[in-house]
């Protein structure tokens, strides 16, 4: 049978390549700086539903090993399964992992292997595995536990306490204990105990899985988008929920295991420059939208309040 050969595809140089790349990541950072959190998030639905068992494992674990917020601690794994050894976590970091590091993320997966092969059980290793968990991310969390003595946060959570009294949620004994409890939020800090921030944890995660409604009622009652400190327990709750995803694959998914992790190494970071390349915005510009280039870029100063380095440079 005769095959028709196919035209060779035109290579783009790589140095070309990136020079694409950092040009539409200008114009979306000048465009909108931050993204916002996910739309969806795992680890906020309840850790017994029925997603897979082993992404939501991928993202309790991809929670933990961002220590600190920004990007540079920005994570993501990859599973390998069925290697001589056992199942390998991949993990990539923005400024990758020290060996130090490395270890102790180990020391968590060497808790989910103990539970695994039944050396320990789950009840035994909880505290232990929890307390690995807070240490790892406690600068993380504790940026979580400082919001909560923003300005105005103390108002509004005294107001919903308040409408526990007028509101129908106050007939739900359950909730009632468990809403009492918001401002003990405003007393944690860095000091905090492991212990106690534990106790917070798990209180926190039943925001999300066994109150969301009743907490609505009292917190926003307009029914608009969750206010910041809302957000916030949900975060806490997070780590719980993280937790308990790690136990629950542990005893009921036994074949994962052992489980070890091994680190990404990260590239490089690279220098560039638009240097000499005066029209380099306004090129890429033209090329997603119709409309006017000198409109746009005009729209862009506005939306940044000045004149970027970027806009100097590649106006």
């Amino acid at each position: 049978m005769a095959v028709q050969a196919q035209p060779t595809a035109v290579q783009t140089p790589p140095q070309e390549s990136t020079k694409r790349c950092v040009l539409n990541s200008v114009v979306l950072s000048l465009i909108e700086p931050v993204r916002g959190e996910p739309t969806t998030y795992s680890l906020d639905r309840h850790p017994h539903d029925n997603e897979s068992p082993k992404a939501k494992l991928l993202d309790s674990f991809a929670l933990i090993c961002s220590t600190r917020n920004g990007k540079e601690t920005a994570s993501a794994v990859s599973m390998e399964e069925g290697g001589p050894t056992g199942t390998i976590l991949r993990l990539a970091r923005n400024t990758g992992t020290s060996e130090e590091l490395l270890s102790r993320f180990q020391a968590v997966l060497d808790d989910l292997n103990s539970i695994a092969f039944g050396d320990r059980s789950a009840d035994d290793m909880a505290w232990e595995l929890m307390s690995k968990i807070v240490e790892l991310d406690r600068f993380k969390i504790d940026t979580i536990t400082e919001k909560f003595q923003n300005k105005g946060v103390a108002e509004l959570i005294q107001a919903a306490v308040q409408r526990l009294e007028t509101d129908e949620s106050s007939s739900n004994d359950d909730f009632l204990k468990w809403a009492r409890n918001l401002p003990a939020l405003l007393s944690l800090g860095p000091l905090t105990k492991t212990a106690e921030l534990i106790d917070q944890m798990k209180w926190a995660s039943q925001a999300r899985w066994v109150f969301p409604i009743q907490l609505e009622m009292i917190a926003f009652p307009e029914g608009r988008s969750p206010p910041a400190w809302i957000n916030n327990i949900y975060k806490l709750g997070r780590y719980f929920a993280a937790f308990l995803v790690m136990i629950k694959v542990a005893a009921t998914q036994r074949d994962l295991f052992p489980m070890r992790v091994e680190s990404i190494e990260a590239p490089p970071q690279a220098t560039f420059s638009l240097n000499g390349e005066s029209e380099a915005l306004s090129n890429i510009i033209r090329k997603s939208t119709k409309a006017e280039v000198e409109d746009i870029k005009s729209q862009l100063r506005l939306a940044k309040g000045v004149y970027s380095p970027y806009m100097q440079k590649c106006n």
